[in-house]
């Protein structure tokens, strides 16, 4: 999620045809609904999504482990079930 807020205020940053007013308008919207997710969440949403970065990246690698397994499974099967000439 912050990644995609620094992408929108890097955007908002960038945008031709904006006049100052209006960009500090955007940004300082961008800048409000992270409080307000800081506030319902009881914490820093940065800080949060830090912290879940690591079990996250952990299920991911285990979901491809997985499916390395299932795939080197399927194919011993499929070698083992092959008529022997």
């Amino acid at each position: 999620m912050n990644y995609n807020f620094g992408l929108l205020e890097a955007l908002i940053g960038e945008a031709n045809g904006l006049t100052d007013n209006l960009r500090e308008e955007m940004l300082e919207k961008i800048y409000n609904l992270q409080q307000q997710i800081d506030m319902l969440t009881g914490e820093n949403i940065g800080e949060l999504l830090e912290r879940l970065n690591d079990p996250i990246q952990q299920a991911l690698t285990a979901a491809q482990d997985a499916r390395t397994a299932k795939t080197a499974t399927e194919e011993a099967t499929a070698l083992a079930i092959q008529p022997q000439n």
